[in-house]
């Protein structure tokens, strides 16, 4: 039986960004997911933004967007700055006392009520970092350490309403 490799849902702020920040923050993520793919893990990727489901009612977008959270091995949330997305994720998961690192630029203000998760869910972990692919390493050693094993996915593929324009999850 071949092993599953872990799945990440890779989150992050996605609207109403200044314009340095959403270049600075695509670039950056986008070096960050290619350097997990390398390490070989399974990312999510979030398809709500009306650009990519431009028939998706918020109803679709929520169930999406939820259930990736649900059957990931764990929410990787980058925090630059606040997003209701970001803190939606982190809570659904906490909720759940699932493993969740939230990640976030040395200097960023972050609330105490979101460091304060692990009084709620030990599987809970914060994190600053000066440049984003310090994560790897971060994420390689929360994996290491874990006891369990990755989710296995439901029998064939989640469906999700026509409007999202096609049969996701998919961790790739």
């Amino acid at each position: 039986m071949t092993k599953q490799p872990w799945k990440i849902y890779p989150a992050r702020p996605l609207t109403g960004l200044p314009a340095g920040l959403q270049q600075s923050l695509d670039r950056d993520f986008t070096l960050l997911k290619e350097a997990l793919r390398g390490e070989g893990f399974k990312l999510f990727e979030f398809l709500g933004l009306e650009a990519q489901s431009p028939n998706a009612t918020c109803e679709d977008v929520t169930d999406f967007d939820l259930a990736c959270v649900e059957i990931c091995d764990l929410l990787l949330a980058i925090r630059p700055c606040p997003a209701d997305g970001v803190a939606s994720e982190i809570a659904w998961k906490c909720a759940r006392k699932e493993h969740v690192i939230l990640a976030v630029p040395r200097g960023v203000i972050v609330s105490r009520l979101m460091q304060g998760w692990p009084v709620r869910n030990p599987n809970f972990s914060y994190v600053m970092f000066d440049h984003i692919l310090e994560l790897v390493p971060v994420v390689r050693q929360h994996f290491a350490v874990r006891s369990d094993g990755p989710k296995v996915l439901p029998l064939g593929r989640l469906t999700l309403p026509s409007s999202m324009g096609r049969l996701v999850p998919v961790a790739t």
